[in-house]
């Protein structure tokens, strides 16, 4: 379901996790159980560097809609790499194109933060992280 193009020293190895890294993205599974207040929809990725038969990762989204009139969803999600993780979280209106924030990471994304932003969907898609730690 996302992807993310690689500007990808900053996952494979990087010294410093700081700038933008893009992604490719396809999805695994997805389930939705509609569309109004309080049902969920989530989905599992896996992550490959842009233009490259590499999977570098997998990522895992939930979110829970919260308006009756519109498709707007609360979404948080995580994206696993070899040297740590990056959280992810906010509102999506749409799949089509949306922006979360990086709300923080573990290894070597512990003081991450900065923007996700999601094109492309549902498959193949694009993810630019802008991270700054």
């Amino acid at each position: 379901m996302f992807i993310i193009i690689a500007v990808a020293l900053m996952i494979i190895s990087p010294a410093t996790p700081t700038g933008v890294s893009r992604f490719r993205e396809t999805q695994i599974t997805h389930f939705s159980y509609g569309n109004y207040p309080g049902t969920a929809e989530v989905w599992r990725t896996r992550v490959w560097l842009l233009n490259k038969l590499q999977a570098v990762g997998t990522g895992a989204m939930a979110c829970v809609y919260v308006d009756l009139h519109t498709d707007i969803r609360e979404c948080n999600g995580t994206y696993i790499f070899p040297r740590g993780r990056i959280q992810v979280a906010g509102e999506i209106i749409t799949r089509a194109s949306f922006q979360l924030t990086i709300i923080g990471g573990t290894g070597v994304y512990s003081s991450a933060g900065g923007t996700a932003i999601f094109s492309g969907l549902p498959n193949p898609a694009l993810i630019t992280l802008f991270i700054k730690t």
